[in-house]
């Protein structure tokens, strides 16, 4: 992982659902501030949209069936820690783990 961009490459991810925990897998692109990417999951592959990475502080936005999905998070090491929220329908913590 570099110094310089700790957010780049691929991440395996959970995600706590009320209903069951979803893993999936997240592929990441830092420029400068901005992040773009995808997730792929049993559902599908989505697309990460305006999602950005300041101070440690990771936010992505994506469309889902349930409409838009945010998730925020933290650096910690080699680990994201966050929450997410789907269309304030359904929110609870999520981690992912550089592959």
């Amino acid at each position: 992982m570099s110094a310089h961009d700790p957010i780049t490459g691929e991440w395996d991810a959970k995600m706590e659902f009320p209903d069951q925990p979803q893993e999936l897998r997240m592929m990441l692109m830092l420029e400068g501030v901005h992040v773009s990417g995808r997730v792929e999951s049993k559902q599908g592959m989505f697309m990460f949209e305006n999602g950005e990475f300041v101070r440690d502080q990771l936010k992505l936005f994506m469309p889902s069936a349930q409409g838009e999905m945010e998730l925020s998070a933290h650096l910690d090491g080699n680990k994201l820690v966050g929450e997410f929220n789907v269309a304030d329908k359904a929110q609870g913590a999520w981690e992912a783990v550089k592959v």
